[in-house]
């Protein structure tokens, strides 16, 4: 009984009906790792056909994996109703385009099921650093539309969520989504090897019931990041912030 997979580099779903015909007798597989994909678009029929063959997945990792737009992002994580834990590794989208925010279908980020979500991860590598493809934290357009989607959690996910930031690229980004998940957020953990400038503000207070918060690898000097000079003076900056009256480990 096959239980784990792992996707690497697939072509597109609706070209290959073979892979698909295969996909869809693995309906038992929990733990499913999709590796270095270009999924250019994500149609209602692949969210389909995703949905029906991967509904019992739990453990979800995408790494350096690449969208049309963030709406296909979105709409491709709506087809995986039942994870409970959703790794993130360099997330891009192919597309320059300027998005029109006012036509964008909200109902996209309602439609992501996401209620038995307890542990999201979040690494940003060299790779999005270097890549020629518009990071998810990049694009003021994509990190707005990413923040309307963990927004979203604190209203379907009933226990919290444990959240892990690991960034090779600085704080770009981190203050958005540490704010957008709020109150939902109750575990938190930062590797952060890399940075130019501290944020003024973290996104701390919003993070009403936050109970631990770790930082990992705040000391650790990169020879290849000549920046990176195990400067950590932004730590008792970040827990002055920290307003949540359940915090019981640092």
């Amino acid at each position: 009984m096959v239980l784990s997979l792992e996707l690497v580099s697939p072509p597109s779903p609706t070209a290959d009906p073979a892979t698909w015909a295969i996909l869809s007798r693995l309906t038992r597989i929990t733990h499913l790792s999709i590796v270095d994909m270009c999924w250019a678009y994500c149609y209602a029929e692949d969210r389909a056909l995703l949905r029906s063959a991967f509904a019992q997945v739990t453990h979800l990792t995408l790494g350096l994996c690449r969208w049309r737009h963030v709406e296909d992002f979105l709409s491709f994580l709506s087809a995986f109703p039942n994870v409970a834990t959703l790794i993130l590794e360099d997330p891009t989208t192919l597309s320059e385009e300027q998005m029109d925010l006012a036509v964008f279908p909200r109902q996209i980020v309602g439609a992501i099921p996401g209620a038995a979500l307890c542990k999201l991860e979040f690494a940003w590598t060299r790779s999005s650093f270097l890549s020629q493809s518009a990071s998810l934290l990049a694009d003021p357009n994509l990190r707005e539309l990413v923040g309307l989607w963990l927004s979203h959690l604190s209203s379907i996910v009933p226990n919290g969520l444990d959240v892990q930031w690991t960034s090779f690229t600085g704080w770009l980004g981190f203050p958005e989504y540490i704010r957008a998940m709020g109150p939902v957020l109750t575990d938190l953990k930062i590797m952060m090897v890399f940075h130019d400038s501290v944020p003024p503000d973290f996104g701390m207070t919003a993070c009403t019931s936050l109970r631990s918060i770790a930082f990992d690898g705040v000391c650790y000097q990169d020879d290849i990041w000549l920046a990176s000079s195990a400067e950590y003076s932004w730590v008792p900056r970040m827990l002055a912030q920290v307003r949540s009256p359940r915090i019981d480990a640092v």
